[in-house]
């Protein structure tokens, strides 16, 4: 486990409600290259590149919490029998530009947190 400095705390802090869950949108994506085109449109907004390894199984376990997915024919093909997403939904699986991305709420968040092996920090 690494300390994390009080600067980068108040950074990250003020992002979570009181409860300590994230506000506003908590996702996560498989493509490297989704995320850094995204990040680039607000260099600003995005300060670390994290690579989260997860246990085997994890996507799919959140697949089976309430979870939802978008319009889109690949997440349609892959989760044909999931619903769509609703107020509420703990996990949500949003096809953007062909990628699969993942969002999470409570209890998906604890979940997949609970899964995590290693996280590394990247370089932009």
């Amino acid at each position: 486990m690494k300390k994390i400095e009080e600067s980068d705390w108040t950074k990250f802090s003020s992002k979570l409600d009181n409860k300590g869950n994230p506000k506003g949108e908590n996702f996560f994506s498989p493509s490297e290259d989704y995320v850094r085109e995204f990040a680039g449109k607000e260099p600003n907004e995005y300060k670390h590149l994290l690579e989260i390894e997860v246990a085997p199984g994890t996507t799919e376990f959140l697949a089976n919490l309430k979870a939802g997915r978008s319009e889109g024919n690949i997440v349609a093909q892959r989760y044909p029998n999931m619903a769509m997403i609703e107020e509420g939904m703990a996990v949500q699986f949003k096809e953007e530009r062909g990628i699969i991305n993942i969002g999470l709420r409570p209890p998906g968040l604890q979940e997949f947190n609970n899964r995590i092996i290693t996280i590394r920090r990247k370089s932009w």
